[in-house]
């Protein structure tokens, strides 16, 4: 039913491969195609799921994956919710936005499809362990489903990392290996150990089967939608993500059952923007240095090519955004539609102003975004959690700002009060610095009153504060 193809130089190959993925003529990624002549009967299955509106998990669509009979390792990845935020849209003076959450997937990212795909296939290959290159959102995937399928998994994280990823990888078992400083420095090095250790490589850069998971995206989109979006925005950095949701969209198109494709619009942080910058220019920019939205921290984006040329074919965009505004879409998102999401995850939001400037949004557009994965994965979670597991202590100061959050959910409360009963060994300014932080972060508010500064813990503090005590409970 499939067959591969290098969607760089064209070569195609009969033979499926579910181990190497890389073409012998270019050097680039091969995906899977589907065989014209089951084209048929998979429209005939994709009628009948559209039809009956009955998806459990990504294991619905299991008629459009690479490999059918398969025992299936699943924690009911898919089927996430498709919001119509009408709050959010009169914020951002737009006439119709949907989102698709895939915080709501059982490790909070939509990368939770790719790695049941990922381990069911490595499982049914007969692997013990399984290695991954990853920002974040991957590891822990793939540290979950491996837990359930009980491989041994390897995850090589860079050591600009959200440590809230960092906890979930080591709460599922994950073997952390730190190296290099961005997740482009960590691949030939995952590489070496899935030969030393034969591992499987989940690496979703040089793993189709990635694709193969994350493509279902699109088909929810479809199904959830009725129809196709005008315009889908998607936080972008190696370009996975986007390359899955147009394979998704494509399949339908060849399936005859949508005439026209999305128009795609990626949207990166302006101080990591690669992909923006060559699309726009035709050369690639140096990094600016690590930014909030650490899950795209992708320096050198191995989809880089394909991305641009599918912008091109769809009549599509690239945008950059500045920090200041990936903060304040990650605080609209969780006040108008209480969807508490990572920094990456805002930054397609934070692109929807952008786009309205420039007069690519006119009119009644549908638009889409994506929300990746979500907030309570962020850096500023758990440091207390990593160095109980043996990890080295890599955020010495989260402690002091969790004590902070748990006394003031007793009531609000002044600088020098809250010094003497969390934390009376430390410099009255330090405890004044993590206040100072805390607001930056949307996690508490400051009034003044009676010339005195108070603190009050906002519902975002409180949500983060619930989740550590979640987890610390798994130690």
């Amino acid at each position: 039913m499939f067959y591969m193809k290098c969607y760089n130089c064209g070569y195609e190959d009969s033979e499926i491969n579910y181990e190497n993925f890389i073409c012998p003529k270019c050097g680039k990624l091969m995906f899977y195609s589907l065989e014209k002549k089951d084209l048929a009967y998979l429209r005939e299955k994709m009628l009948n799921l559209i039809s009956n509106q009955k998806i459990s998990s990504i294991w619905s669509f299991r008629d459009f994956f690479p490999i059918q009979r398969i025992s299936s390792i699943s924690l009911g990845e898919g089927n996430t919710p498709f919001i119509h935020a009408n709050n959010l849209k009169k914020q951002l003076n737009v006439t119709h936005l949907f989102l698709k959450d895939e915080t709501k997937n059982p490790t909070n990212s939509f990368r939770d499809r790719a790695a049941s795909l990922i381990v069911s296939i490595a499982k049914k290959l007969k692997y013990s362990k399984i290695v991954c290159s990853t920002n974040g959102n991957m590891g822990a995937s793939i540290a979950a489903y491996a837990s359930k399928a009980r491989l041994e998994s390897i995850i090589v994280v860079p050591r600009n990392v959200d440590y809230g990823k960092l906890a979930q990888i080591i709460a599922f078992g994950g073997n952390v290996i730190t190296h290099g400083d961005s997740v482009d420095d960590t691949f030939d090095f995952s590489r070496k150990i899935a030969i030393e250790r034969k591992a499987y490589n989940a690496t979703p850069e040089f793993n189709a089967l990635a694709i193969e998971g994350q493509k279902t995206i699109s088909y929810e989109i479809y199904m959830q939608l009725g129809s196709i979006p005008d315009i889908m925005i998607v936080p972008t950095g190696s370009g996975s993500s986007l390359v899955s949701l147009w394979k998704g969209f494509q399949e339908l198109k060849i399936l005859g059952l949508i005439d026209n494709m999305p128009k795609f619009v990626i949207a990166q942080p302006s101080k990591c923007s690669p992909i923006v910058s060559k699309f726009h220019s035709g050369e690639t920019t140096e990094s600016l240095g690590p930014t909030s939205a650490l899950g795209l921290y992708v320096k050198k984006p191995l989809f880089i090519d394909l991305v641009i040329k599918i912008l091109r074919e769809t009549k599509g965009l690239a945008v950059s955004v500045e920090e200041k505004s990936i903060s304040e879409a990650e605080k609209m998102l969780a006040k108008h539609e209480a969807i508490f999401a990572e920094p990456a995850s805002a930054v397609g939001i934070a692109s929807i102003k952008l786009l309205k400037e420039m007069n690519i949004i006119e009119g009644d557009e549908k638009i889409v975004a994506l929300v990746t994965g979500s907030g309570l994965k962020a850096s500023y979670i758990l440091d207390a959690f990593v160095s109980k597991r043996g990890q080295k202590t890599i955020y010495p100061k989260v402690s002091t700002k969790i004590e902070i959050l748990r006394f003031l959910t007793f009531g609000p409360s002044y600088g020098y009060e809250i010094w003497k009963k969390v934390k009376p060994d430390l410099k009255f300014q330090a405890i004044y610095q993590h206040l100072q932080e805390l607001r930056e972060k949307g996690l508490v508010d400051e009034t003044t009153k009676d010339r005195r500064k108070y603190y009050k813990i906002t519902e975002k503090g409180k949500r983060l504060l619930e989740a550590f005590e979640e987890i610390t409970l798994l130690l």
